[in-house]
């Protein structure tokens, strides 16, 4: 789950601007500044393009904070 980590905070400080971001189980879009509806739809695009699936509705709907997240981007990357 590191690298998954490593690649989701390169990701979101190239689509939210801030190289000082540090991802944490319990960020959410209230603790980043340009973290928005529009931005959101862009992480979400850049995450499925840099892991290869695409996010079943269902499991977006249900994120809450990047740990719920990682542990999607986990388990679709692993089947």
């Amino acid at each position: 789950m590191e690298i998954i980590t490593e690649k989701l905070t390169q990701i979101m400080r190239s689509v939210f601007e801030d190289g000082s971001i540090v991802i944490s189980s319990e960020l959410t879009s209230k603790d980043v500044e340009k973290w928005n509806s529009i931005s959101n739809i862009i992480l979400i695009s850049e995450v499925e393009k840099t892991f290869g699936f695409r996010f079943p509705i269902r499991d977006l709907m249900g994120l809450k904070n990047v740990g719920d997240l990682l542990k999607v981007i986990n388990r679709l990357k692993t089947t």
